[in-house]
């Protein structure tokens, strides 16, 4: 795996959509807010690994980032159907309670 990993790292090229400037004397660097739970998520689809026995291919990280809590599901493709079933189903139907008591609550 460590071989694997290796060669995946070293066919990346710099990202052409990344422009980035060194020319800037002065960087603010600032953090996104985390204000509690459920605030901020994060959801990323990784490059595709040699097919799994279930046909899965990608898969798919969801991030709460006040808890750090990660979700990891296999999809079969990155199709906005299979994405979105994803995070109803694995994160959403799972909270469902919690969600609505916060949202009830503010």
């Amino acid at each position: 795996m460590y071989a694997q990993v290796r060669d995946v790292i070293a066919r990346y090229e710099q990202c052409y959509r990344v422009k980035t400037s060194f020319s800037s004397q002065h960087f603010t660097c600032f953090s996104l807010p985390v204000q509690g739970m459920f605030y901020r998520w994060s959801c990323d689809l990784n490059i595709e690994f040699p097919q799994t026995s279930r046909g899965n291919v990608y898969i798919n990280i969801m991030i709460e980032h006040f808890s750090k809590w990660v979700k990891l599901v296999a999809l079969p493709d990155k199709s906005s159907h299979n994405t979105s079933q994803a995070l109803l189903q694995q994160v959403l139907s799972r909270l469902g309670l919690v969600l609505s008591a916060l949202l009830i609550k503010d």
